[in-house]
């Protein structure tokens, strides 16, 4: 993989990230349900991690985010304001596709670095990925309503 490929790939990721945030945040706020909120917003702090880590590795490698960028809080709020006019089930499914789809764009990603210590970040962050999706579908199930339960 090239400098301006990895770096490319850099600024898709961190437009998908910062998309996620805004996504949980917009769902967070707009949700009843108070294990619902906390989720999304715990959702959204790990995310913020995964912005500031492919922000660093971008930088490191020379580049910047870019103009679609700055209309990626944008997308995400809105898709997290079109997701929450469904019931939380519907939500919570559209949320574990996103999180599948990151799952292998990470995947992908980490097949083709070439260089190690960006592999370490890109792992940290698909497992990340991987946790969201668990605790949503644990959601679906009914079994995050133990947590609510004092």
């Amino acid at each position: 993989m090239d400098l301006n490929r990895l770096r490319r790939t850099l600024r898709w990721f961190y437009i998908l990230e910062v998309n996620q945030v805004a996504l949980y945040k917009v769902q967070a706020r707009l949700t009843a349900e108070e294990v619902d909120k906390r989720l999304y917003f715990k959702a959204a702090e790990i995310e913020s991690g995964h912005v500031r880590n492919i922000l660093g590795a971008l930088t490191h490698f020379g580049g910047r985010p870019g103009l679609l960028a700055l209309l990626a809080p944008l997308t995400g709020a809105i898709a997290g304001a079109l997701t929450s006019l469904f019931n939380n089930k519907i939500t919570l499914r559209v949320d574990i596709a996103l999180e599948n789809r990151a799952m292998t764009d990470y995947l992908n990603f980490i097949r083709t670095c070439p260089h190690q210590s960006l592999r370490e970040i890109l792992w940290s962050n698909c497992l990340d990925e991987s946790l969201h999706n668990e605790w949503f579908k644990a959601r679906l199930r009914g079994d995050i309503d133990k947590l609510s339960a004092p």
